[in-house]
């Protein structure tokens, strides 16, 4: 945003004071004017508010996707875009399916990032979200997607390939925790081919069907079958985890004694495992990809939007500079803005640009760190270089060293979104 005639980066820092001039300058001769419109956000954010004693039932189709999202997925910052969201559905710019969808897409979002380790929907990324729609002339579903999977590096919308990959080889229940695993698999239950069996208020924990401790029965059990290995490698993963309302009940029995409650289970895919008749590393595995392939028809990512969003000949400033010697880039991508360059000075020169403009103070700060070399920051005023030679590896050290300043100071997370490209 603009202050004193200059753009500058919003940071938590000088919130306030933004907040203040911007009232200033556009509303002190409308005050009501402003309390209304701040009456009416806070009447939309309020929609977002959930807690254990929330009554799920008594929820809209539309307010139950924004509990999924925000209060079991704990996406905190989604009211940013949500609140934008609804400001066009009140207007009935969109519709209630049409913001259902697009809540949808921010579920998946938000859980492929929990799986996969991504940074899912931080204020910064809303920011950039609303900011694209803000361009676009109408707000479609091309629009909504085109949006959310414009994010590099860890703000990458996990494709179908890395989610199933981390669903079918991480440790789940140590990423997710019990509550998280609970989620997972509920929502795999809800969506099974029996899933109005399913109760909302069922009392079931997650259970791991391995056990996390093995008596004398399991050890001998895994040890006739040559698979001891199996409770080190695969205890955590998807395919070993289950809903059971009898976890304390039968803990640690054996398998065959398991299978028998679960034959019992309201659960569809607890109820499966009585047709196992082994339960070793083949069939844990071979249930974890089972289970991954139906999530991904759960938390979804339309194939016409995977459009290969970080291509082979993109790198980033966590790449092993040594295998640029020799190369001249291309160009240089910082927040879905494309920057041609000649050389590799021009590309660190194009990145201060770049911050340059973003915010003049936090700049300064960042160049003028002991890390930087002198005749980088000699220019401290501006982002002049000059005429200086400056190889790959100093150009690309220099840029990251510099970006990882910035972020520091300023609370953000470009370096993540800043990719290159090389000459052919």
């Amino acid at each position: 945003m603009a202050i004193n005639g200059k753009n500058v980066h919003l940071t938590k820092n000088i919130l306030y004071y933004s907040f203040k001039r911007y009232f200033e300058d556009n509303f002190l001769e409308k005050v009501e004017i402003f309390l209304q419109d701040i009456c009416r956000y806070a009447r939309f954010y309020n929609k977002f508010i959930f807690d254990e004693d929330t009554n799920f039932d008594k929820l809209s189709e539309l307010e139950k996707k924004f509990y999924e999202l925000i209060y079991q997925l704990e996406s905190t910052t989604a009211p940013i875009i949500l609140m934008y969201l609804y400001d066009k559905y009140e207007k009935n710019i969109i519709d209630e399916q049409i913001f259902i969808n697009f809540t949808n897409a921010l579920i998946s979002l938000s859980f492929r990032s929990k799986i996969c380790k991504s940074a899912g929907i931080t204020g910064q990324f809303a920011g950039n979200v609303i900011a694209k729609l803000d361009k676009e002339k109408f707000l479609d579903e091309d629009a909504f997607w085109s949006a959310i999977t414009f994010g590099k590096g860890k703000y990458t919308f996990p494709s179908d390939e890395t989610f199933q990959k981390s669903l079918r080889n991480d440790d789940l229940y140590l990423i997710l925790r019990s509550a998280g695993c609970k989620y997972l698999l509920y929502t795999l239950e809800k969506n099974s081919p029996q899933a109005k069996e399913v109760s909302r208020d069922d009392k079931a924990t997650v259970e791991h069907i391995l056990p996390q401790r093995l008596n004398t029965n399991w050890k001998n059990y895994l040890e006739t079958r040559n698979d001891l290995q199996a409770h080190e490698f695969l205890l955590h993963k998807l395919g070993n985890l289950t809903l059971s309302a009898y976890n304390s009940e039968i803990s640690n029995s054996d398998f065959e004694t398991k299978k028998k409650f679960y034959a019992e289970s309201g659960f569809f895919y607890t109820r499966e495992l009585k047709t196992f008749t082994d339960w070793t590393s083949a069939q844990i595995q071979i249930r974890s990809k089972k289970l991954a392939n139906e999530a991904l028809k759960i938390w979804k990512f339309p194939e016409k939007y995977q459009t290969s969003i970080i291509a082979e000949n993109n790198f980033t400033l966590d790449d092993d500079f040594e295998k640029f010697i020799g190369t001249k880039p291309n160009s240089v991508l910082i927040s879905d803005t494309e920057i041609k360059v000649k050389n590799w000075r021009d590309l660190l020169q194009e990145i201060l640009n770049f911050f340059y403009r973003l915010d003049e103070n936090i700049f300064r700060q960042a160049l003028q760190q002991e890390n930087i070399p002198q005749r980088v920051r000699k220019n401290v005023d501006k982002p002049n270089l000059g005429n200086i030679a400056l190889s790959a590896i100093d150009s690309l050290r220099n840029a990251k060293k510099f970006v990882e300043n910035f972020d520091s100071l300023g609370g953000t997370n470009f370096k993540d979104e800043i990719l290159f490209t090389l000459k052919n």
